[in-house]
C-alpha cells in the first residue's frame, strides 16, 4: 500500500473506480469510503449514520452493503448529503431512504438537474456520453438498482440550503 504526505496508508487504486468487489475503505477513525466513478462516504456512529453521496441507481446498494460490511452492523441513516446534483452523486439516493432520514442538497439542485436535462441531446452525442451508462464490472451480477426505481428518478429532498448549514449528528458538527 501506498502511503499519503502524512503517513497514512492509502490504497494503490486510481482515486475512482467501481470495482464491486472492494470493500468500502476506512478514512479516519469513524469515516469510510466506497469507491465509485464518484465516491460515497459514510460517517458511522451508534446515534445514527451521515452518508454523503449516494453514487449511481445501480451504485447505491452496493454501497450500503460496503459499508454494513465494514462497520458490523445494519446502517440507521439519519442524513444524507447531496454534493451535487449530477446523477452519479444522487442516483443511488432509495437504497439510504431509512425512515425519518434528512435528506440534504444546495437550493439549486433541482435547477441544475433540469438545466442538464436541457442539454442532454448535446451531451449525450460526445464520447464520454457511455460513461454513466450501466456496465458490468469485476464478474458483477445483473441486477436492478432499487425496488421500485424508474429512471430519471429524482431524489426526494427535504432540506435546501443557501448558504451556511450545520448539523450535529453522532456527537459529530457538520458545516457547509
Amino acid at each position: 500500500r501506498a502511503r499519503d504526505v502524512t503517513g497514512v496508508q492509502t490504497c494503490a487504486l486510481p482515486i475512482s473506480a467501481w470495482l464491486p468487489s472492494l470493500p468500502a475503505e476506512r478514512v479516519s477513525g469513524a469515516i469510510w469510503r466506497s469507491r465509485s466513478n464518484s465516491n460515497s462516504h459514510l460517517v458511522a456512529s451508534d446515534d445514527g449514520d451521515v452518508v454523503i453521496n449516494t453514487g449511481t441507481p445501480y451504485q447505491g446498494p452496493r454501497h450500503r452493503e460496503r459499508y454494513e460490511q465494514a462497520t458490523g452492523r445494519p446502517l440507521r441513516v439519519q442524513k444524507v448529503i447531496f454534493t451535487q446534483s449530477h446523477p452519479d452523486h444522487t442516483g443511488g439516493w432509495q437504497a439510504f431512504d431509512d425512515p425519518g432520514v434528512e435528506r440534504i442538497a444546495h437550493e439549486r439542485v433541482f435547477t441544475t438537474i433540469a438545466e442538464r436535462s436541457r442539454v442532454a441531446r448535446y451531451l449525450s452525442s460526445r464520447r464520454t456520453a457511455g460513461m454513466f451508462g450501466r456496465r458490468n464490472v469485476d464478474g458483477e451480477p445483473v441486477t436492478a438498482p432499487v425496488p421500485g426505481w424508474q429512471p430519471g428518478q429524482l431524489p426526494v429532498v427535504g432540506t435546501l440550503v443557501h448558504e451556511d448549514y450545520a448539523f450535529e449528528a453522532g456527537g459529530r458538527r457538520f458545516e457547509q
